[in-house]
């Protein structure tokens, strides 16, 4: 009989969580499994979801008021616990709050009737606090959302580092964690698609991800133009959409850099970008473990990046003796660090094995969801 599996997410943008929870349905359905996918909010990876077999996709009914909907997702637990306790008629073997950091999506996952239920942490909460502006808040918000864990049987840091900032924060629940890191679908780094633009430059550098202020990508744009006074043969491009466009557009603008910086835009399949530059690139200050840094790898790429928690834990875990595969630096020091690669990046070659990186991930996989 086919183990009936209920996940749960916000979104499907481009983002490195979208993309790994899409590399993880993809592993599932290697099993007799019926998966039911709840979603926020659909996104440009919208149609990767719809093309899957064995997937069910069900949108979760949002309130039509922002202001509703912005404290429902922060605060009120219990009230959406039981909201959707009346309305889940169905059982499930296995139920996965995938998201770990919104209630509308999680709250959906631990009120259904299931054997096991999981709640990913794609987040450092430390880290979260530490960079906010309105620090009072946020411990409001985790004093409140510490309960939420409760209803799970194993939470799912998806790096060391995520787990310690977890714990550092929510001190009662280190007996249910289990580290899991973020699955990759090696079929879809494979893919090429036709007619992709060839980028310009004898020297290529490529950021991807989500343009938000956490990315930090106006620190990237302001290093960069650092670089650009000693290697004036390099571009920078920028796969991503989000709220900090405009402003990183008018950064550009205000600096005449429009020959030097392009922006791509949000790409469905930005593999093929990826694999035509120098290296990939991120000033980003929080990050529990970046899909698109274990990627950059995997496509045989350096990646150099600011010294976040989870590009650190990534740098000590895939680097072997004699052989670094990526490049750690602060604010002060990236763009020197970045001229180092540029102007000596035949003698940068990473050397990871992705297929061993993904075996140990599966086997995890396999025993605690019982497939």
């Amino acid at each position: 009989m086919a183990k009936k599996i209920l996940i749960t997410t916000q979104s499907l943008i481009m983002g490195g969580a979208e993309k790994a929870l899409l590399s993880l349905i993809d592993f599932l359905k290697n099993y007799d499994v019926e998966i039911d996918l709840y979603v926020l909010e659909k996104g440009i990876l919208l149609n990767d979801y719809e093309n899957l077999t064995k997937v069910n996709m069900i949108p979760i009914k949002l309130p039509k008021s922002q202001k509703i909907y912005r404290i429902n997702k922060n605060l009120l637990c219990k009230s959406l616990l039981h909201k959707y306790q009346k309305l889940i008629d169905k059982e499930y073997d296995i139920a996965i709050a995938y998201y770990g950091i919104n209630n509308y999506s999680d709250m959906y996952a631990a009120a259904c009737k299931a054997k096991k239920k999981f709640i990913w942490v794609h987040n450092n909460f430390e880290n979260l606090y530490k960079l906010s502006n309105h620090k009072f808040l946020v411990k409001l918000r985790n004093m409140i959302i510490k309960k939420k864990f409760k209803y799970f049987d194993y939470i799912v840091p998806v790096s060391i580092t995520a787990k310690e900032g977890f714990l550092n924060v929510f001190n009662d629940y280190e007996k249910k964690m289990i580290v899991i890191n973020n699955i990759i679908d090696l079929k879809k780094l494979s893919d090429n698609e036709e007619n992709v633009e060839k980028l310009g430059g004898n020297k290529k550098l490529l950021y991807v991800g989500r343009l938000t202020k956490t990315k930090a990508v106006d620190v990237l744009i302001k290093e960069f133009i650092l670089v650009l006074k000693d290697v004036p043969d390099v571009k920078l491009y920028i796969i991503g959409d989000g709220e900090e466009k405009n402003n990183l557009e008018m950064l550009v603008k205000n600096n005449n850099l429009e020959e030097y910086v392009i922006f791509l835009g949000s790409k469905n399949n930005p593999y093929p970008y990826m694999k035509q530059a120098d290296a990939i690139v991120t000033a980003s200050k929080s990050e529990a473990y970046s899909v698109t840094l274990i990627e950059s790898l995997a496509l045989k790429k350096y990646f150099i990046s600011y010294h976040n928690e989870g590009a650190k834990d990534i740098f000590k875990n895939t680097n072997q003796e004699n052989i670094q595969n990526g490049i750690l630096c602060n604010e002060i020091d990236m763009h020197d660090k970045i001229i180092e690669f540029l102007k000596n990046r035949d003698n940068f070659q990473p050397d990871f094995d992705i297929e061993k990186f993904n075996d140990n991930i599966k086997e995890i996989l396999i025993k605690y969801l019982e497939l």
